[in-house]
C-alpha cells in the first residue's frame, strides 16, 4: 500500500480551499477519513472489490451508530452470495472477512441481491457521494 503521506496532504488542501471559497468546515477525523478513503481507492481493482469496500465502511458507520438490525441490499450477486454462504474470494478475502466480524454485531442483519435495474436510487446516491467525497480538482 502506498504512504498516506500524499493523500493527507491533498486533502488538508481540499479543506482550507473548501473553507475559503465554500465556507465548508471539515473536522479532522473527517480530513483523515478522506485521505484513507483516497488511499484505499489507489488500490481498488475491480467493482466488487469497490463494492466490498464500500459495504464493509457502512457496516462499520452503522454499528459505530449504534444501529442493531439492518438489511443490506447490493446488486452485487458474487458479493451477496459470498457473504451468505462465507465461501471465499480469493480477491477480496480480507473484506470478506472483516464484513463477517461486523455483521456479527448486529443483532438482526440480512444480506440480499437486489438488480441493479432496482437498485437506482442508490446507484445515483453513490454517485453522489463520490462526487462530494472527491478532492477539488485544481
Amino acid at each position: 500500500m502506498g504512504s498516506l503521506a500524499p493523500w493527507l496532504c491533498w486533502n488538508i488542501w481540499t479543506a482550507r480551499n473548501n473553507l475559503l471559497f465554500s465556507a465548508k468546515e471539515f473536522t479532522v477525523a473527517e480530513v483523515v477519513e478522506k485521505a484513507l478513503f483516497s488511499l484505499s481507492m489507489d488500490h481498488i481493482s475491480s467493482p466488487l472489490m469497490a463494492e466490498s469496500l464500500a459495504l464493509r465502511s457502512a457496516l462499520s458507520q452503522t454499528a459505530a451508530e449504534d444501529i442493531r438490525k439492518i438489511l443490506v441490499e447490493s446488486d452485487s450477486l458474487q458479493l451477496i452470495r459470498a457473504i451468505n454462504n462465507c465461501s471465499t474470494v480469493f480477491e477480496i478475502h480480507g473484506i470478506l472477512e472483516d464484513i463477517l466480524t461486523v455483521s456479527s454485531f448486529f443483532e438482526a442483519i440480512t444480506f440480499k441481491f437486489i438488480p441493479r435495474c432496482l437498485n437506482g436510487t442508490a446507484e445515483s446516491l453513490a454517485k453522489k457521494a463520490l462526487y462530494v467525497t472527491s478532492p477539488i480538482p485544481a
